[in-house]
């Protein structure tokens, strides 16, 4: 009987000493968990302080309203001007004065569109730098044969062939795009070949053309 109940008294100052190791634990790491949680809480959230807002679109350039043009040539008071955008060649030519004396009324398209930076230049009358317009050249038989200049084939601009009757300068270009595809005509019967060219329109052309070696 005594042997029992010292048994019991040995489990039960077991248990407290497990209590007391247990109290005196829990006490020293109270502080630590306290600390860590505050450290926690203290700490900044990332998420929350990234700027997401969207970068501002560029805006578009804006729109020039002033063209710069540079007229030359014929014309009362050549130079460079400030128009507004959308103007046409009309409006250089006033800009500028309106034609000299000898100028070419009808050299130059005065319905066309301008753009900035453009250069338009009037030319006088009987400049051999502009092609005459096909109406206003003389039917062959009518001309001093001493006046007819045939051009070459190989070396003619658009406009040189823009001056020939019959030839327009969706005609003059397709001579000029089929000599540099195809190299340099051998005669002037050759133009038979280039597209849009019949036997009809060459015996129009045929006397204004040679080909030079």
């Amino acid at each position: 009987m005594q042997r029992e109940q010292k048994l019991q008294i040995v489990l039960i100052v077991a248990g407290l000493a497990c209590f007391v190791v247990a109290a005196v634990l829990l006490h020293a790491f109270k502080g630590k968990f306290g600390q860590e949680s505050a450290r926690s809480a203290a700490l900044p959230v990332l998420e929350d302080t990234i700027d997401v807002a969207p970068a501002p679109e560029k805006e578009p350039a804006p729109e020039k309203t002033v063209w710069v043009v540079y007229v030359t040539g014929e014309v009362k008071s050549p130079g460079v001007y400030e128009l507004p955008a959308g103007s046409r060649v009309h409006h250089a030519l006033a800009a500028a004065g309106g034609f000299a004396p000898f100028a070419d009324e009808e050299a130059v398209n005065l319905a066309a569109m301008l753009g900035d930076g453009a250069h338009v230049r009037f030319p006088k009358r009987g400049d051999p730098a502009q092609a005459e317009a096909p109406q206003q050249r003389p039917p062959r038989a009518q001309q001093n044969p001493e006046e007819i200049r045939p051009i070459d084939l190989n070396r003619c601009t658009p406009a040189e062939l823009e001056a020939i009757p019959g030839v327009g300068p969706k005609t003059a270009q397709v001579i000029v795009q089929f000599r540099e595809k195809n190299g340099a005509f051998g005669r002037v019967e050759d133009l038979l070949l280039v597209s849009g060219i019949g036997p009809k329109k060459f015996d129009v052309i045929k006397d204004y053309v040679v080909v030079l070696p």
